[in-house]
């Protein structure tokens, strides 16, 4: 539990500084990443992460099948991690 705990605090606060290239940072925001699956994890998904891109397509939870719910979550955990990467990312 703590590794994973850890894991994710490492990915959360992930930053790239103006002395680091652009090929460093993906490569450790990558490999944060890799660790979280690697110890068993996942990001977490928030039930708004799935429910607005739902909505967008006229479904709810309740009538959506389990193959649109996987898509909506693996579409909005890609979202969330290019999210996370580019607020980590040297802004200039």
């Amino acid at each position: 539990m703590q590794a994973l705990q850890e894991a994710i605090r490492r990915l959360n606060t992930l930053s790239q500084d103006k002395y680091t290239s652009t090929k460093l940072y993906t490569d450790r925001f990558t490999n944060a990443r890799d660790v979280i699956k690697h110890i068993g994890g996942q990001l977490p998904i928030y039930p708004a992460l799935i429910d607005v891109p739902l909505r967008k397509k006229d479904l709810v939870r309740s009538s959506a099948t389990p193959k649109q719910i996987t898509a909506v979550e693996t579409e909005s955990t890609d979202q969330h991690l290019t999210m996370m990467f580019i607020i980590g990312a040297d802004q200039y």
